[in-house]
């Protein structure tokens, strides 16, 4: 009866021996392996989970949809020795996070005025369900060197940043049914990398650029847009290529008043629902005054390409 009772006690695993298959396999416990590995729902919290991989350098599993009605504190101080590596937040499942009100998932505890002060968390698989244009993933700009792979983004928008942003790389994620714009940087935007993903059906812009510098957009498809798929202001080594746009309310702006230098859309197909017949339809609109180093080649759009407006 007490060695069943040793085995039911909270460190009962700890008494178990475990083994490896293959050869050079190390002896363990049941316990030591167990914690190899973190999961949320091993935690009273989703907070203190979160702290407890931070703190001792685990990744950490969401194994369900969990529903947040404040942001989780992610504290990874920017350029601090202990955060050199990536942060993996992930899933094996379809788990993720929802929220019901006007709040951002992730933010950070870290005192915050005009620099990101989280960084390199890794957003592997996971979905994010919000309230359709009133909800984002990130807070403010606080994240730098973070990424989202193979990410599902449902009626959630992804960031607003007053601030400058940088090496953000949204990858492979799945987004739809947006109200508002995914993703803006109302100041400078270095090293913004969207690739690979699927856009369809946003009410409102996707994405809002303030001079990008060192920024990309490649291989995506970007399709019902009601705004414009890509708004910039100004930029400074821009690249859009190898894009799918289709039935967007417009494709390209760069219409703010900042000189655009160096921006090169090549190779994109575009295509309007109302085709050449609108002649108020292009799929590129250009900044004003005079963009410079700006090279257009291999496209395809079956309207008008290029619209220059006069400063």
């Amino acid at each position: 009866a007490s060695v069943l009772a040793s085995l039911a006690a909270s460190t009962g695993s700890s008494l178990v021996g475990h083994i490896s298959a293959g050869t050079g396999a190390v002896a363990t416990t049941v316990q030591a392996e167990l914690r190899t590995s973190k999961k949320v729902s091993q935690f009273g919290t989703v907070q203190q989970a979160f702290d407890h991989c931070i703190a001792n350098n685990f990744d950490l599993e969401v194994d369900q949809l969990y529903a947040l009605t404040a942001a989780i504190n992610i504290d990874r101080l920017v350029d601090g020795a202990a955060y050199d590596n990536y942060f993996r937040v992930f899933t094996n499942n379809g788990g993720g996070f929802v929220v019901n009100s006007a709040i951002a998932m992730f933010s950070s505890s870290i005192a915050f005025t005009t620099f990101p002060i989280s960084q390199l968390v890794f957003f592997d698989g996971l979905t994010f369900i919000g309230n359709s244009g009133a909800s984002y993933v990130l807070n403010d700009g606080r994240f730098l060197r973070s990424r989202f792979d193979k990410c599902n983004f449902d009626k959630i928008l992804c960031c607003n940043s007053a601030i400058y942003t940088q090496s953000i790389y949204i990858t492979n994620c799945n987004i739809r049914r947006i109200v508002g714009t995914f993703w803006t940087s109302t100041a400078q935007c270095y090293d913004f990398k969207f690739i690979g993903n699927i856009v369809e059906a946003v009410s409102g812009d996707l994405l809002r650029l303030s001079h990008p510098i060192g920024c990309a957009i490649i291989g995506n498809l970007l399709e019902g847009v009601s705004g414009t798929a890509v708004v910039y202001n100004g930029a400074s080594g821009f690249r859009i290529s190898g894009n799918y746009f289709e039935s967007n309310g417009l494709d390209i702006d760069g219409t703010g008043v900042v000189q655009a230098n160096g921006v090169s859309i090549e190779g994109n197909y575009f295509s309007h629902s109302a085709g050449a017949s609108n002649p108020l339809t292009y799929s590129v609109v250009w900044g004003n005054g005079d963009p410079t180093g700006c090279t257009s080649t291999g496209n395809y759009h079956n309207a008008r390409m290029h619209n220059f407006p006069v400063a």
